[in-house]
C-alpha cells in the first residue's frame, strides 16, 4: 500500500527515510490532494527495468504477429558457417 505524507509535515530527510523503509513509492499530498509521488533510486530503477522488459515484450509480440521471425536453427547454422565454427 502506498504511504502518504502531507506537504505540511514535509521534511526531506524524513521523506527519504520513509521511502527507503517502505520499499515502495510515497505519495505527497497537498491540502489533502495527491500531488506527487517520491521513491527511492533503487525502487525507481526496479520500476523502469520492469517497464523496459514490458516494452521489449510488446515489440517482440508485434514482430511475431507480422511474421518477422527467424528459425533459431537457421540463424545458428548461418552464424556457424559465417564464422567457420
Amino acid at each position: 500500500m502506498q504511504r502518504a505524507i502531507s506537504t505540511r509535515n514535509l521534511r526531506a530527510s524524513e521523506m527519504m527515510q520513509m521511502c527507503r523503509a517502505a520499499g515502495e513509492p510515497v505519495c505527497v499530498t497537498d491540502d489533502g490532494q495527491d500531488d506527487m509521488v517520491v521513491m527511492s533510486k533503487e525502487e525507481y530503477n526496479k520500476k523502469f527495468a520492469i517497464l523496459d522488459i514490458y516494452e521489449k515484450l510488446d515489440t517482440s509480440e508485434e514482430l511475431v504477429s507480422r511474421g518477422m521471425v527467424y528459425d533459431a536453427r537457421d540463424v545458428l547454422k548461418e552464424l556457424r558457417e559465417k564464422h567457420n565454427v
